[in-house]
């Protein structure tokens, strides 16, 4: 774990919080999910952003996602979800013992539209054009609005 945490910079009280909210909260593991198609739009007054950087770990800590500091922009939508995309790519994290290894990859945040049991998911791109749900977060995030995270809607 401490090679992580000079990877990514991150503050070992930053980790450590992240680690016990994530332990509490009983995260979610990664679902396997098929490309999402969704609707391409551009609404400027839509925005998601993350304060603080956020790093999601499954229990025992064998995957995770990091959800870098900056502002999201919408890049779509479906019934169910608004897409942002995130400034810069995402970690995917794998943890194998003492070893962290990380996938850069481009995505974002699904944002449910209306309240529901999952709060929010980490998307990836799909090769189809679509989007691939590769996260859910547990319900502790909705706590860390404000803190952590703001939207603009």
């Amino acid at each position: 774990m401490p090679g992580f945490v000079r990877q990514t910079g991150m503050r070992v009280s930053s980790l450590i919080l992240v680690a016990l909210l994530v332990w509490s909260a009983g995260c979610t593991t990664p679902p396997s999910s098929p490309s999402r198609p969704i609707q391409p739009v551009a609404d400027a007054q839509k925005t998601f952003t993350v304060h603080r950087e956020m790093a999601w770990y499954d229990v025992p800590p064998a995957n995770g996602i990091r959800f870098p500091t900056g502002v999201y922009e919408l890049e779509g939508e479906d019934a169910e979800f608004w897409y942002f995309r995130a400034p810069v790519l995402l970690d995917l994290i794998a943890l194998r013992g003492r070893l962290a290894s990380r996938k850069h990859v481009a995505g974002g945040i699904m944002i449910p539209k209306r309240f529901n049991k999952i709060p929010a998911r980490g998307y990836i791109d799909a090769p189809d054009g679509g989007k691939t749900v590769v996260w859910e977060v547990s319900n502790e995030f909705r706590t860390m609005e404000g803190r952590y995270w703001s939207k603009s809607f």
